[in-house]
């Protein structure tokens, strides 16, 4: 690994109205806004639950989508 590299930074904030809203129902699809944060690099994005099974899990899983198309440099 090169000594140079730093390890991403990641950081996600959901509103705590749009996380209610989320957990109401875990088998809904429909996803709610969020921030998404990438080495201090804010991007907005969509969050839903992700996977079907899995949703019962005490971890969940997310799919989000960017609301802009971002590239995201290393």
């Amino acid at each position: 690994m090169n000594k140079g590299m730093k390890i991403p930074k990641y950081q996600l904030f959901i509103h705590p109205l749009d996380l209610s809203e989320i957990r109401k129902d875990i088998w809904i699809d429909d996803s709610v806004p969020a921030k998404l944060t990438i080495n201090e690099k804010k991007f907005d994005i969509d969050i839903a639950y992700r996977g079907s099974h899995i949703r019962d899990f005490r971890k969940n899983h997310f799919k989000y989508r960017f609301i802009n198309r971002v590239r995201i440099e290393r």
